[in-house]
């Protein structure tokens, strides 16, 4: 005879499972899913505009789904900038650190971040720079010395796992109870 099991069991086992699950994601100002910071050599800003030598027309491209080339992004005959020198040396650190992490932990860490949210925090609080969209990116090398690298979107932009898990948990309105979670639009691919 099957055991039967009560519905107050169960909902004590769910409200435990959900407090594990809760203790799993660090909403703290070390997460960089919650607080992007600039490195020296392990981030390479791609902000359309800013004065960084970015060609737009080829991030567009990228954007778009086409592989482009770093030095098309940083165009090298610009008079009077580093910015190809520059960007080839933060993306050949990118590389390396993000060949490192998939090799030795197994996981992808290679990512363009798209849009930053920040929200009020108690005083004190380390304020948010979260990035909003995540694009995964591959990068390879071309040539011996990584004269130059190829950079593609290699599958689904999705809504950061981290800032989503905060919405939900944060910010989720009492009033509607009956709306979709942003962690089910992450899990689905971003909604986008």
């Amino acid at each position: 005879m099957p055991d039967i099991v009560s519905a107050a069991r169960i909902e004590k086992v769910r409200a435990a499972a959900e407090r594990w699950r809760e203790q799993l994601v660090d909403t703290s100002g070390r997460n960089r899913l919650r607080n992007y910071r600039d490195l020296t050599r392990g981030t390479l800003d791609l902000t359309p505009g800013a004065d960084n030598g970015l060609a737009a027309d080829a991030l567009d491209q990228l954007l778009a789904g086409d592989t482009v080339l770093l030095s098309d992004l940083f165009p090298t005959f610009m008079e009077g900038t580093d910015a190809f020198d520059n960007a080839r040396k933060r993306v050949s650190a990118i590389h390396r650190n993000a060949r490192s992490d998939f090799e030795e932990k197994g996981i992808e860490t290679l990512f363009a971040a798209i849009g930053l949210a920040t929200w009020k925090v108690e005083p004190g609080a380390t304020p948010p720079n979260a990035p909003v969209l995540l694009a995964p990116l591959e990068i390879r090398p071309r040539g011996k010395k990584e004269s130059d690298f190829t950079i593609g979107v290699s599958g689904d932009i999705i809504l950061n796992p981290v800032l989503a898990h905060i919405l939900d948990h944060r910010f989720r309105p009492a009033a509607h109870p009956g709306h979709a979670p942003a962690r089910e639009a992450s899990r689905r691919g971003g909604g986008h």
